[in-house]
């Protein structure tokens, strides 16, 4: 497939994430390391080798498992391999397990992971892998259950999942339900007739029948598209990980409140910058959940004992881990300890992040150092609009430029659409209007002097005028509205395709459809082409 890119020269997201791909100085203070500074990787790498790695061989041995149990191609076994060994460090990104893969930021996460493992083992000479956690204990059903997409006939369309019997079931623990099937036959109907659609309708098919669990599907499926390049896939429900968070999970409780207490501060000085604080925790929460008969249950702190939202039930911090220690798999992470553990079980070099990571990620610097730890580099996703070759002739037609798809192209849609209402014409038309009234009145005038009941006979003769005049307009604008619908239309088409519902396409466009285009051409193209600066790029496919 061939693939060209174009800088957008806008970027989508405004805020935080803008100013830190722009090296604002101050809110490069709240990390630990600056990605855009001179041998930040290699700093990152010297502090990890620092650190005692038994813990993160154990790891890799359970996540050799976990993907052999994946049937994961070679390369992906052989990464997860040097991490058994000791001998790799990691660039790590991770999402929530969308049905059939998630949106297009899903895959531009685990692309810029792959990337950026192969730049950072180049530029450091030491073996580096990607590795792509799934969050399947996150329990936002809500976010992983529909899919949206253009068609092959460029209807644009949403599928959902339907609601489950609980809403706090983590997605790990999820069968797959029976409606997948009928939003199967959907996909097929769909997407069938594009290049590659019946190749990849088939392996979406095959991961979900064979999966245990949606997360576990998503799995599966990520495996399959981007294990033969490197990928390892990692589950933290997984046993063989599970087991080993209780170091995480132990000093939580260790420190009580004051990872709260520290994020709050961390929040306050963000907003003092003039930035939205990511994270806006409940007062007490203990950063853990609980789980209880297979629902995730948040955990709060009350009078040095922990407790569920309502009280119902408590532990001491001993009894707590006494029941971690018999039953690994009984607590888990939220979104700040999530990322903890994930560096407790991987040595990350590198985190792939997109702008709500590095909001939260803003506050978790004293976190980390709570933990005697320190934030991995934190790198920004790749961020890309996708379009076709028709597409792009839509955009030179009508003179629109990548930095308006880029900003959802508002004022050529507005400017076109006023061209088919035609109110240049209305304008013209009214301007006539006007002056022949005027020529008629100093006409009335000359004619009165001649004779009064010349007066009633003009006015009548200029109602006559003004209603041919009415007439010729309203010709003229059928004929500018069929000049004008089919093109107003188009660009309203690529509008809702490069802008759905008024936010940047990889946020609610599933990567599904582009994958039936350009099949593996188009992961291989952006894999080689795409630059990895995390600005948006409008990329140009000759599918």
């Amino acid at each position: 497939m061939y693939v060209t890119f174009t800088h957008a020269g806008v970027c989508p997201y405004k805020g935080l994430y803008e100013a830190y791909l722009h090296n604002r100085r101050d809110l490069l203070e709240c990390f630990t390391y600056n990605p855009w500074g001179a041998g930040a990787f290699a700093a990152r790498a010297r502090d990890l080798d620092r650190l005692d790695r038994r813990h993160w061989r154990e790891a890799g041995k359970a996540l050799e498992e976990y993907n052999r149990g994946l049937s994961a191609p070679g390369p992906a076994l052989e990464a997860a391999a040097l991490l058994a060994r000791g001998e790799a460090l990691a660039v790590v990104t991770g999402q929530q397990a969308g049905f059939v893969g998630g949106p297009l930021l899903t895959l531009y996460k685990a692309l810029t992971a792959i990337k950026l493992a192969r730049r950072l083992q180049s530029e450091l000479g030491r073996p580096v892998v990607a590795v792509f956690w799934v969050a399947s204990e996150d329990h936002d059903y809500a976010e992983i259950s529909w899919l949206r997409f253009i068609d092959a006939f460029g209807r644009f369309r949403r599928l959902d999942l339907g609601s489950p019997a609980s809403l706090r079931v983590p997605a790990g623990f999820l069968p797959v339900p029976p409606a997948a099937e009928s939003l199967m036959r959907e996909l097929e109907a769909a997407l069938g007739p594009l290049s590659h659609g019946r190749e990849l309708l088939d392996l979406v098919r095959d991961c979900l029948s064979s999966a245990e669990s949606l997360a576990h599907s998503f799995a599966l499926l990520y495996s399959r598209l981007l294990g033969g390049e490197g990928l390892v896939m990692a589950d933290p429900l997984f046993p063989g990980l599970r087991a080993l968070a209780l170091p995480v999970w132990r000093r939580t409780l260790e420190l009580g409140t004051l990872p709260l207490r520290l994020l709050e501060q961390a929040g306050e000085r963000l907003a003092a910058m003039g930035f939205k604080p990511g994270l806006d925790l409940e007062p007490g929460h203990a950063l853990l959940f609980w789980h209880d008969g297979g629902e995730r249950v948040a955990l709060f702190w009350r009078e040095g004992r922990l407790s569920d939202r309502g009280g119902s039930r408590s532990w001491t911090p001993e009894e707590l881990l006494d029941l971690a220690q018999a039953s690994p798999g009984c607590i888990s992470s939220n979104v700040v300890t999530r990322a903890l553990l994930q560096d407790w079980l991987i040595p990350t070099l590198a985190e792939v992040v997109g702008p709500g990571g590095l909001a939260y990620m803003a506050q978790l610097k004293e976190v980390y150092a709570a933990f005697g730890r320190t934030q991995p580099v934190l790198f920004p996703r790749l961020s890309l609009t996708l379009l076709t070759r028709r597409e792009a002739a839509v955009m030179a037609q009508h003179g629109v430029g990548v930095a308006q798809v880029a900003a959802g192209l508002p004022a050529a849609v507005s400017d076109l659409v006023g061209a088919d209402e035609g109110v240049g014409l209305r304008k013209r038309f009214a301007l006539e209007r006007r002056f022949v009234t005027e020529r008629y009145r100093q006409l009335k005038e000359e004619l009165q002097g001649i004779d009064p009941a010349l007066g009633p006979l003009a006015d009548a003769n200029l109602a006559r005028v003004l209603h041919q005049i009415e007439y010729l307009e309203e010709k003229a604008l059928q004929s500018h509205r069929r000049r004008y619908r089919s093109q107003a239309e188009e660009l309203r088409r690529l509008a809702e395709t490069a802008w759905p519902l008024g936010r940047p396409q990889e946020q609610m466009l599933s990567a599904l459809p582009w994958l039936a285009r350009g099949g593996t051409g188009l992961i291989s193209a952006i894999l080689e082409l795409a630059p990895l600066t995390g600005e948006n790029q409008i990329a140009y496919l000759d599918a």
